[in-house]
């Protein structure tokens, strides 16, 4: 079924009513019948099935036959500081990072990203994507896109574990650290319970038996000409943590994603279990 985010009013009242957007995507683009299925999501972590009523050019009319818990989002929050790279790749990573489960993207403004600042116009076309990718994906809430931040503000603000992959961190592997701060959490226990999730009131999701060792953790990503010895020092002496992601240097549209991944997998939250 398609799966669609709609504002939360809509879906006060019955049948739901939808605009002309909506009617042309379901109608024109999607090729959807009277009687054909759809979800509506609301952005809190729930979804409405519905049954179309009605189709017409200006209007459809959705009545709601269902009410459940979106199952698509992770109990680990992953927050992605992305430096700004060129408009396709950083696209790419909107995409496939929604896909994948991050909860939040910050561009991220450092030495060797690419220079300037998003225009209005950018912001609203990445919307559109993480939107499009997250109905597509089967998530319950939209990722937040924050605005551009400077490495040093975004240290000092980013919530949860910090990490921060370079190829130049040799001691400390992404895996390690992971596993250090699931045993500190449990205090010192590792046998103990895993934490419950946290996220800001705004994005919680309603599924209070979502668990994770990792309720929040903020990935810094660097540019595709790599991080400066001094930004890593900056960040490191705010408290995030440089960690190895392997022996292979990956592209900087490729390692938050991969990194991302395999938080997710050590959190139990990929590979079908």
């Amino acid at each position: 079924m398609y799966r669609l985010f709609v504002p939360p009013e809509t879906l006060a009242s019955q049948p739901v009513v939808l605009g002309r957007e909506l009617a042309h995507r379901l109608g024109r683009v999607l090729g959807l019948r009277l009687g054909d299925r759809v979800v509506l999501l609301d952005n809190t972590g729930w979804e409405y099935e519905g049954e179309i009523a009605r189709l017409a050019r200006d209007l459809v009319e959705v009545r709601l036959v269902g009410k459940s818990l979106a199952r698509g989002e992770p109990a680990t929050c992953i927050h992605l500081y992305q430096a700004l790279l060129k408009a396709t790749k950083i696209e790419w990573v909107l995409q496939k990072g929604t896909e994948l489960g991050v909860s939040s993207f910050t561009p991220l403004v450092c030495r060797r990203s690419v220079p300037g600042t998003p225009a209005v116009d950018t912001m609203a076309r990445w919307g559109k994507i993480i939107q499009q990718a997250a109905e597509q994906s089967g998530r319950g809430l939209l990722p937040a896109l924050n605005p551009p931040l400077a490495l040093a503000e975004a240290v000092a603000v980013a919530p949860g574990l910090r990490l921060l992959p370079w190829e130049g961190e040799r001691a400390r592997g992404l895996r390690a650290v992971l596993e250090a701060a699931m045993v500190a959490s449990r205090g010192g226990h590792p046998n103990t319970q895993p934490v419950a999730r946290s996220l800001k009131p705004e994005a919680r999701s309603p599924q209070p038996e979502a668990r994770s060792p990792w309720p929040e953790i903020s990935l810094f990503i660097g540019p595709e000409g790599g991080w400066e010895e001094e930004e890593v020092a900056l960040a490191s002496s705010r408290g995030a943590v440089a960690v190895s992601l392997g022996a292979r240097i990956l592209r900087a549209e490729t390692a938050g994603l991969a990194a991302a991944a395999a938080i997710l997998y050590q959190a139990g939250e990929l590979g079908g279990w």
